[in-house]
């Protein structure tokens, strides 16, 4: 795999002690953490017990990791810490005509208070740096949270694709 630039932050978040930086071997268990926090509110019941759940969890975050080892093309597997913690995952894919945001995930914690705006501004203008490519992304269409952050930035609805909204952004 051909590797891709991690877009660069701006100098408030790097003030605030926000840093990204390329993920390391190190970062496993990290990334599990991260997955669970995410999906876990989503699963909650469906696996009938809770041991149940933490199987279809562990089943799903393995699932993604082989999803991702399978992707061709330049891509940047970005860790977003705060302060020398991670707190969450930036993932990018370059295609043909855009720059894909493959994920964006931030800890509970650190939802909500502009840091994954002040991402998906970077990755903006990361592509307006590379010659004015398109940022294209795949939300679920059970997030609407992640959907109306999508909208606010810039992105359009495109298609359906199972339970994803395909969006993109196309700089002006």
């Amino acid at each position: 795999m051909s590797a891709l630039s991690l877009p660069e932050l701006p100098a408030a978040l790097l003030e605030q002690g926000v840093t990204l930086r390329p993920r390391r071997d190190d970062d496993a268990d990290f990334m599990r953490k991260l997955f669970f926090s995410y999906r876990q509110p989503q699963l909650l019941g469906i696996g009938g017990s809770t041991v149940d759940d933490q199987v279809l969890l562990e089943q799903q975050y393995q699932l993604q990791c082989r999803h991702y080892q399978q992707l061709s093309g330049p891509l940047a597997w970005g860790v977003v810490e705060m302060a020398g913690q991670p707190v969450g995952r930036l993932y990018l894919q370059q295609r043909e005509h855009s720059l894909h945001l493959l994920d964006l995930i931030l800890l509970p914690a650190f939802q909500q208070h502009g840091l994954g705006s002040a991402l998906l501004r970077a990755v903006q203008a990361q592509a307006q740096q590379q010659g004015g490519s398109d940022v294209s992304l795949y939300v679920e269409i059970h997030n609407p949270r992640a959907m109306q952050l999508y909208q606010r930035l810039g992105f359009v609805p495109m298609e359906m694709q199972g339970v994803h909204l395909r969006m993109l952004w196309s700089p002006a």
